[in-house]
């Protein structure tokens, strides 16, 4: 089981995540990140990066914090 991410870990963070970054602040596996976002069953809407998707850090926060809305982002 992988180790819970220390608060100055989360703040380290980038501002936008992959996918093994996501699941590293989740506790969760990579696999099922992907799959919840390729599937669009996550909650947090993925960001196009080139070939890739990311994550934005403040909405996944606010996800694990028990926002009703974690996919809008604050302007």
């Amino acid at each position: 089981m992988a180790r819970n991410l220390t608060a100055a870990e989360i703040e380290a963070l980038p501002p936008t995540l992959t996918f093994g970054q996501t699941a590293a602040l989740l506790g969760w596996d990579k696999d099922v990140v992907a799959r919840g976002v390729r599937s669009g069953t996550f909650p947090v809407k993925a960001i196009p990066k080139g070939a890739y998707l990311v994550l934005p850090k403040q909405a996944l926060l606010r996800m694990l914090d028990g926002a009703d809305d974690a996919t809008t982002t604050a302007a």
